[in-house]
């Protein structure tokens, strides 16, 4: 029991000389001990589908001959298994010796040593929550109401992080990254891959450079920006003018009762695909907004691709909706005698009631759930599908026009 104590006290002695001399030679003025506080360069790559982003710092700093410590205070939400250190110069000539983190103080420290004094370049990447991105639309109609008088993008950006970046360079990323611990680096390889990349910016103002990524897409904003901690930032990404349009008067009585939804058919006109988000349309003559119109929402958009914005309703226009025939027949009964299947043959009209003062083209779609079949209609049917059909009709300024169709409905009892 001796023995043990002695090699207790022994090891306990040999401890705290170690932690005695490690901290004599931090607070040596021997061994220089640099904050990284004012990066050169910052990239900041935001992934919108999830509460992560991908920072990559870089700083220039003279190195003494031998041993240095860098320090660097990361955010809150930092991921620190994903933390590293890359010496970009003079890898040859500077090595990483060792790394710690402080949880208390959110704190990384390098210990590095130089075989000269030398400048050298270090870039310190990492994930961390807290950052996000999400993208609002604007559609301006102009006074006569034929063209979209512009049509932009704004993106913004918020820091909930304690974290300022100053001289950021932002990519934003559309896409679901599987972002476990075993691929993130996977992920970051990728990224340094499309940085690389020579990509032509062809749209202004802002530019912005994007290349497919599997399965992700990299819009990159030319220019600076600054992302303060705890704080919002606004910019445009596009913006396109004197757009032409088709109006689409959108009728579906099931959804929205007796009026249509006006919706705003166009093309996007862009070279790169345009992410998911919300939309609001204003009527503004001259460019000055007047009316406010509505609010709804775009889907992902390929290049070339028409995209379909409903944003108000018409009440200028009226369906009223009957059924003008029922019959029910082909009653079949089982072993039992008891009704196992029979079917139901209705005729709908459908009445539709222009008091605008000019010519309209409306869609009416109409739902029928259940098993059916298609008999007949009055006009012909612009599309069907497993459960409805679509018509179109053009109704005459301050005039009606009616059309019938006729179903069979099937009901399986058993």
């Amino acid at each position: 029991m001796r023995k043990v104590g002695y090699y207790l006290i022994f090891s306990l002695f040999f401890l705290l000389a170690f932690i005695l001399q490690t901290s004599y030679e931090i607070s040596s003025s021997s061994i220089s001990v640099s904050s990284l506080t004012s990066p050169q360069f910052t990239t900041i790559t935001i992934y919108q589908t999830q509460d992560i982003s991908l920072i990559q710092e870089k700083y220039l700093i003279n190195f003494k001959k031998g041993a240095s410590y860098v320090q660097f205070d990361l955010p809150k939400m930092v991921d620190t298994s994903s933390v590293h250190l890359s010496l970009l110069k003079h890898p040859d000539k500077v090595r990483v010796e060792e790394v710690t983190f402080s949880p208390s103080s959110n704190r990384a420290l390098w210990r590095i040593h130089a075989s000269q004094s030398i400048e050298e370049q270090l870039e310190i990447t990492y994930f961390t929550g807290g950052i996000l991105w999400e993208i609002n639309y604007d559609m301006e109609i102009d006074e006569d109401g034929e063209k979209i008088a512009s049509f932009y993008g704004w993106v913004t950006v918020e820091n909930k992080s304690d974290k300022d970046f100053t001289r950021a360079k932002i990519r934003l990323i559309t896409g679901e990254p599987h972002l476990l611990k075993e691929e993130k680096r996977q992920v970051l390889r990728e990224v340094e891959r499309i940085q690389a990349l020579k990509m032509e910016a062809d749209v202004q103002p802002p530019q912005i450079r994007k290349e497919a990524v599997s399965e992700y897409y990299l819009y990159q904003i030319e220019g600076e920006r600054e992302l303060k901690g705890k704080e919002t930032t606004c910019f445009e990404l596009f913006r396109s003018q004197n757009l032409s349009y088709e109006l689409i008067y959108h009728f579906d009585f099931d959804r929205w009762g007796i009026f249509p939804q006006v919706i705003y058919k166009f093309e996007n006109n862009q070279s790169f695909p345009l992410p998911a988000g919300p939309l609001k349309g204003w009527l503004a003559p001259s460019g000055i907004r007047t009316q406010y119109l509505g609010q709804s929402k775009i889907e992902y958009t390929s290049p070339g691709e028409k995209m379909e914005v409903a944003i108000a309703e018409e009440t200028g226009l009226k369906l009223e909706k009957k059924i003008t025939f029922f019959l029910r027949d082909g009653l079949e009964f089982g072993f039992r005698k008891d009704l196992v299947k029979y079917h139901e043959e209705e005729e709908y009209t459908i009445r539709i009631n222009n008091f605008l003062e000019k010519e309209v083209n409306v869609t009416i779609r109409e739902n029928v759930p259940g098993e059916w079949e298609y008999i007949s209609s009055s006009i012909r049917v612009q599309r069907k599908e497993a459960h409805a059909l679509e018509f179109e009709l053009a109704v005459p300024a301050q005039e009606e026009k009616h059309f019938t169709y006729r179903i069979q409905k099937i009901f399986r009892l058993k």
